[in-house]
């Protein structure tokens, strides 16, 4: 009975890999990283011209185990598949209140994932995701309708041509108990965001007298996403195991008040290697939003 268990799992395998590989059309799906911090892009061919059995063959491609140990599948098991239906430029997920037991940031990517995803399909511009038949809701507010362009992510997209971004960031004053704007315009390549270059310029540190760095310079961003005004950033061990000297709340408003600088921005979430719930300094708990804190600058 074990053996022919394992066969039809071995069977069933096989007819999942098949499905991400037919000859056809070009679409993407995603995988997430070993630390789940980014998506990594990956292609498939299809031969149907139905854009519901289009969606239902990339859940399922995302859904299979790859053969490439650093890549990883995003939604966990014990997520199941939504129901898919499409009006006309419009697609509803429908899942089941598995949904709401994923953290927080895994639920970011794979929400990501699945728009971009659809949104690839032609005539799709919109998709919504419900659970149990009702609006999708994170942090107390509904998600409503999403498009591919309501995801920022660092993806590198082909076009290396250089931007110029005005930006406002906060670095700290010498005594390290308040913060101090400073304005900049940076050069910059396309394919970088704007809250990304914001973050890489802070852990630089300033190049101006009167303003000192608030950030380990080994710190490192291994991710960064906006989502419904949230910008969700994600940042490696460095930010916790280093120390500059200043006070507890200056790191975390140096980066909260530069990324609120920027439009769309509302509140910031930081993680580190991918993990909210820990505590920055002993002191102040990562598990929140951060907002825009007027009362630790300096004019």
């Amino acid at each position: 009975m074990k053996k022919i268990t394992g066969m039809i799992l071995i069977a069933t395998m096989l007819i999942n890999l098949v499905a991400c590989q037919t000859s056809g059309s070009s679409y993407f799906y995603y995988y997430t990283n070993t630390s789940c911090v980014e998506l990594i892009k990956k292609e498939t061919k299809l031969k149907t011209d139905s854009n519901e059995e289009i969606i239902k063959a990339l859940i399922e491609c995302m859904g299979t185990k790859s053969s490439d140990k650093k890549e990883c599948v995003i939604k966990p098991d014990y997520v199941t598949d939504p129901t898919v239906s499409i009006s006309n430029d419009y697609c509803l997920l429908d899942f089941d209140s598995s949904y709401y037991q994923m953290d927080s940031y895994t639920e970011v990517l794979y929400r990501a994932a699945m728009v971009k995803e659809i949104t690839q399909l032609k005539d799709i511009e919109y998709v919504e995701f419900n659970v149990d038949g009702e609006d999708l809701v994170k942090n107390n507010k509904k998600v409503g309708v999403m498009t591919a362009s309501d995801f920022v992510d660092d993806a590198n997209n082909g076009d290396d041509s250089i931007e110029w971004t005005n930006v406002t960031l906060y670095f700290a004053t010498k005594s390290g108990d308040k913060l101090i704007r400073y304005n900049r315009t940076l050069s910059h390549s396309s394919n970088v965001s704007a809250e990304k270059l914001v973050i890489e310029t802070l852990i630089k540190g300033p190049t101006q007298a009167g303003f000192y760095r608030t950030l380990p310079s080994d710190v490192r961003v291994l991710s960064v996403s906006v989502i419904d005004g949230i910008c969700y950033l994600n940042l490696s061990s460095e930010f916790v195991d280093e120390m500059v000297n200043v006070t507890s709340e200056i790191p975390i408003y140096s980066i909260t008040n530069s990324l609120c600088s920027l439009e769309g921005i509302d509140a910031v979430r930081i993680l580190v290697n991918g993990d909210s719930s820990i505590s920055f300094r002993e002191s102040i708990s990562l598990d929140t939003e951060f907002e825009f804190n007027e009362s630790l600058i300096n004019e």
